[in-house]
């Protein structure tokens, strides 16, 4: 087909060539908004995937801390009949760190699934 027998064609459905361009760029321009618009949403969805990792992390750090509070006194004065207080302290404060360097680690884990999910869905 040529251009002359397109522009027949138009003209026989009673649309210029102007009319269609004018409505090719609007529903382009919705169709970009829609595209905006999706995006927005799965950048909020990631963001509360985002959100319950940290708020994961920011639990284990507190379980840290007051486990260190409530729990190394006892334990250190449980394990001076079996030790010196100075290795007793030593022992408490590994445990501690190994079980809020876990809790943590599990947040982080947490953070770095949500932000692969992110990028897969950028990219996309």
């Amino acid at each position: 087909m040529n251009y002359e027998s397109l522009h027949q064609d138009y003209a026989l459905r009673g649309d210029s060539l102007s009319e269609l361009l004018k409505k090719l760029v609007g529903h382009s321009t919705v169709l970009v908004r829609d595209e905006i618009e999706l995006a927005k949403q799965e950048v909020r969805e990631e963001l509360t995937f985002f959100r319950k990792g940290a708020i994961m992390i920011a639990a284990g750090a507190l379980f840290c801390l007051i486990a260190s509070m409530c729990l190394a006194a006892a334990l250190i004065a449980g394990l001076t009949l079996y030790m010196s207080i100075g290795f007793a302290a030593l022992a408490t404060g590994v445990a501690l760190l190994v079980i809020g360097g876990a809790v943590m680690y599990a947040g982080l884990k947490w953070l770095k699934k949500t932000t692969e999910r992110a990028g897969e869905s950028l990219n996309s």
